[in-house]
C-alpha cells in the first residue's frame, strides 16, 4: 500500500516538473513594458531585460541624478510587473502553494 502511494506521488511530481518547464517556456515569451518619464523598459516573464530606450529629451537638463532615478524606477516597475505575471502562471502549477525562491 505504501509503495502504491509513493508511485502516485512520484507521478504527480513528474507532472509538476513538466508543467514547470512549460511555464518557463511561456514566461520566456511574455514581455511587460514600463515607462518612467522618457525611459522605456521591456522585461521578459523570465526576468530578462529585453529592451531599454531613452528619450533624448531626458538629457536636455543634464541632471544625471534624475536620469539615474528614471532608469531605476522604470526597471524596478518592469521587474515588479514581470514577477507578478510569473507568480500568477506559477500559481497554476503549484496549486497556490508558495515555494520559496520561485518569485
Amino acid at each position: 500500500m505504501i509503495f502504491g502511494n509513493m508511485g502516485d506521488m512520484l507521478g504527480k511530481i513528474k507532472k509538476m516538473q513538466e508543467d514547470f518547464k512549460e511555464v518557463q517556456k511561456e514566461l520566456s515569451q511574455i514581455t511587460v513594458e514600463e515607462d518612467s518619464g522618457g525611459v522605456k523598459v521591456v522585461v521578459s516573464g523570465d526576468m530578462e531585460l529585453r529592451e531599454l530606450k531613452l528619450d533624448p529629451k531626458i538629457f536636455e537638463n543634464k541632471d544625471a541624478k534624475r536620469i539615474e532615478w528614471l532608469i531605476s524606477d522604470a526597471v524596478d516597475k518592469a521587474f515588479t510587473k514581470a514577477k507578478k505575471e510569473a507568480a500568477g502562471k506559477l500559481k497554476k502549477v503549484t496549486g497556490g502553494i508558495s515555494i520559496p525562491g520561485l518569485f
